[in-house]
């Protein structure tokens, strides 16, 4: 929810935002750095999750300070530092916690849309985030990656990936695509209010993150009960789906014959 009275009070956002931060991370990378403190030393897992943490709460806070630090934004009157502190701690709270210290309800569209990108991503897994989890994106955009560069491997620091992990992860993309996609007609149907918020709320839900756009607070108890349904499979789903898919692995004993279709 709204930090009301401490937007601008650096060192309670700084201590939110480090607890948060580690929350995000999961306790299998504590373990890992506490057995190897180098990192040549690290597992793949823990080296994809740091690296890319770190890199996109960077990358989300210099769009965030760049889109609400223009004329009529949430950041317009503050300064540099306030202001990048601010989006920093909206980067890092909006991909779990929920906490914010700017009005979600007030902000631009291409920062709602920002934004509902980084709760349906999430954070790491096994960690306390909700979202599909950073590894699974991270996987999925090494993979498109190598398509690019021809390569038949997708590989992330010199390590390749399993095919049926990669499998799995482009599955988990594109079933919660799907479900976001769905649940945003269906609300809308309903429903007489901007669309980005509402797509700004499902994604809020199915990330299980707890940040507003103010449209719950203005919806029918249908559209509630649907975002209900929602926080629950965001929940469990995407854990659901891993566990469902990662125990099917019975030995097939015949191919099928291959040919090619067009595509593009």
């Amino acid at each position: 929810g709204l930090l009301g009275g401490y937007e601008k009070n650096i060192s309670v956002l700084t201590l939110m935002g480090i607890n948060i931060f580690f929350g995000s991370l999961g306790y299998l990378i504590f373990i890992d750095l506490f057995q190897s403190f180098r990192w040549k030393k690290l597992s793949l897992n823990s080296k994809l999750v740091i690296s890319s943490t770190i890199f996109l709460n960077l990358f989300g806070t210099l769009i965030l300070f760049a889109l609400e630090s223009q004329p009529n934004g949430e950041l317009e009157n503050t300064g540099i530092i306030n202001g990048s502190g601010q989006s920093l701690f909206n980067t890092v709270s909006g991909r779990t916690a929920g906490f914010s210290s700017i009005d979600f309800n007030s902000v631009r569209i291409p920062t709602a849309l920002w934004c509902s990108a980084l709760m349906f991503i999430g954070g790491a897994s096994a960690s306390t985030a909700g979202g599909i989890k950073l590894n699974t994106i991270m996987v999925v955009y090494s993979f498109v990656i190598s398509t690019l560069k021809g390569s038949p491997n997708t590989s992330i620091f010199n390590r390749k990936i399993p095919d049926e992990q990669v499998n799995r992860c482009i599955t988990i993309l594109m079933i919660s695509i799907l479900v976001i996609f769905l649940f945003t007609i269906i609300i809308s149907l309903n429903e007489s209010y901007e669309i980005h918020k509402i797509f700004f709320e499902i994604c809020s839900a199915f990330g299980t993150v707890g940040l507003s756009s103010g449209f719950t607070l203005q919806s029918s108890n249908s559209s509630r009960i649907i975002l209900i349904i929602l926080m629950i499979i965001g929940r469990i789903g995407p854990l659901t789906m891993v566990l469902v898919l990662g125990n099917r692995n019975k030995p097939i004993m015949y191919k099928n014959v291959e040919e090619r279709v067009t595509i593009g």
